[in-house]
């Protein structure tokens, strides 16, 4: 195109040139001559400088799209990080969600039972200071505004398997205790009796290993204010226990209670088949100390005073430490179906106890592991396969994790 204008500029100027100063004739160029080469020649430049223009066009198109590429990596890398920044604040804002909530639900739960220990210090007298040496601080009695007995079952404060259990009856104002658990224990029995007036109607103790008769030996010794009415346990002379007993018997404690006890006017040996009468509430004995278990092994255990519990229509059958088939197959052949109680204390705490045989003939609704979950769990112990036993007949299980447990009779 260039070349074509050139061509006819010169043209034009080639006449001017010749036409001035005289009248000559005019030559005229044709531009025909240079069409052949021009026509000739365009094609291939044209085709050239095409192809140069697609090359660049084809460059710049490359630049852009790597340009664009690299945008685009650019702007994904970002929106994944924006996207990865808005899941972690999410993530936080839910966690700081579910502390607050926590901590909102642990100070309910503080304020509650601060609420119920300030009920229960007006409702009871009690102080903290009254409670310092007791994990377990006595709940205040129920209010019952009929004859009921309630029946209330304590873990140890140390921390160990135990018996120490409270019979109680508002209307009369009647207060029997079971037993009382270790030497550590005394702390809770003392706060719990002083809650109850301070004044003990009548005290069975099954036998005498540490874990039952420690706390009694340690409030007996040194009773402050409190008095005890009746003692009730099994007959056994502290040489011929000091003979059958092992080593885990630890006789010292029969032997400090034989002491303390030797001048007392208020303590009554019981024997098989004795029935005592609280008011509304029988106590039949269906095992204590005499020559059948004599005969038998593991005298120390197995001279613990069975005792059932009786009102109107529910009992509670207390075992002690009774364990092992051949005095279970004696209790049955001896009471059968007298058994049957609502309630039972499973014996040896539940661990190596009386047979399933004998708990059918109880035939209870409701029973009691004296253990804590070490026991109940352990696998050197078979109170588990016990608790599944019963959890499998659709009957319910109490243990230390869950007191005080406390139900009724009447």
């Amino acid at each position: 195109m260039k070349k074509r204008v050139f061509w006819c500029v010169a043209g034009v100027c080639l006449t001017l040139i010749t036409g001035c100063g005289q009248e000559r004739t005019p030559i005229i160029i044709e531009p025909s001559s240079f069409s052949v080469q021009m026509e000739e020649t365009m094609p291939f430049e044209e085709t050239k400088l095409a192809e140069t223009f697609s090359e660049e066009v084809s460059f710049a198109e490359s630049q852009r799209e790597e340009e664009t590429s690299e945008e685009w990596d650019a702007k994904e890398s970002e929106s994944e990080q924006q996207v990865i920044q808005e899941q972690a604040t999410q993530e936080q804002a839910t966690q700081e969600q579910a502390t607050q909530e926590q901590a909102t639900q642990e100070q309910a739960t503080q304020e509650q039972v601060t609420q119920e220990l300030t009920t229960q210090e007006q409702t009871t007298g009690e102080t903290t200071e009254n409670n310092e040496n007791s994990v377990h601080p006595p709940k205040p009695p129920l209010e019952e505004s009929d004859s009921r007995w309630t029946i209330t079952q304590y873990a140890d404060d140390s921390g160990n398997q135990g018996l120490f259990y409270t019979l109680y009856q508002k209307s009369t104002g009647k207060f029997i205790v079971i037993d009382g658990g270790w030497s550590q224990n005394a702390g809770q029995v003392r706060n719990v009796i002083k809650a109850h007036g301070n004044v003990v109607n009548a005290w069975f103790l099954t036998h005498y290993h540490n874990d039952h008769i420690g706390a009694f030996n340690e409030i007996y010794k040194n009773p402050g204010d409190i008095r005890i009415e009746q003692i009730f346990d099994s007959p056994i002379g502290y040489d011929r226990y000091l003979a059958v007993a092992q080593t885990w018997d630890m006789p010292e404690y029969l032997e400090e209670y034989q002491k303390y006890t030797k001048e007392a006017t208020n303590v009554q040996h019981l024997s098989r088949g004795e029935v005592l009468s609280f008011g509304d509430l029988n106590c039949q004995v269906l095992n204590a100390y005499d020559s059948y278990i004599d005969s038998r092994g593991d005298i120390p255990n197995k001279l613990s005073l069975m005792l059932r519990f009786s009102g109107k229509e529910k009992s509670f059958l207390f075992c002690g430490d009774c364990y092992d088939e051949d005095l279970s197959n004696y209790l049955i052949g001896q009471y059968g179906d007298g058994l049957k109680s609502t309630f039972v204390q499973l014996g040896h705490h539940g661990n190596h106890s009386m047979t399933t045989e004998f708990y059918e003939k109880v035939s209870p609704t409701e029973v009691f592991f004296d253990a804590p979950l070490w026991l109940m769990t352990g696998e050197q112990f078979n109170a588990k396969d016990y608790k599944d036993y019963f959890t499998g007949k659709g009957i319910t299980v109490h243990d230390y994790s869950q007191t005080p447990n406390v139900i009724r009779i009447y």
